[in-house]
Parts: structure tokens; sequence; C-alpha cells
């Protein structure tokens, strides 16, 4: 069955309420937040060995 976020039970954050919550008070700040958490997360995947390029020239990363 698919994820139907309509159906969420609970306390829904707001954009706004979610961006000061990781301290990020503009759009340079928001694309600095997430290229550097993309970073992280491609790190991690390269020294895990989950990290694939499929015969492109971008690389993914695998999830089970």
């Amino acid at each position: 069955m698919p994820f139907d976020p309509t159906l969420a039970v609970g306390y829904a954050p707001t954009m706004d309420e979610i961006m000061a919550d990781m301290g990020i008070t503009s759009p340079d700040d928001f694309r600095e937040t997430i290229l550097s958490r993309c970073k992280q997360l491609q790190e991690a995947a390269r020294q895990k060995g989950t990290l694939a390029s499929f015969e492109t020239t971008r690389e993914f990363i695998v999830c089970e």
C-alpha cells in the first residue's frame, strides 16, 4: 500500500518551522545545507560501498 501523507496523524511542521529548526534563514543557507547533506550522504555511501554508477555519468546511492 503506498504512503498517503494526507492520512498521517499527528504534528506536521510547516516548511518555515523545518527551516528555522535547521537554522536556515535564507535561500542561500537552504542551498548550502542541502548540498552539504548530499555530500555527507555520498561520502557515507562511498565508505560503505553502496555507491554505484549504473554505467552513467551520475552516481547513485543504492538502498535496500
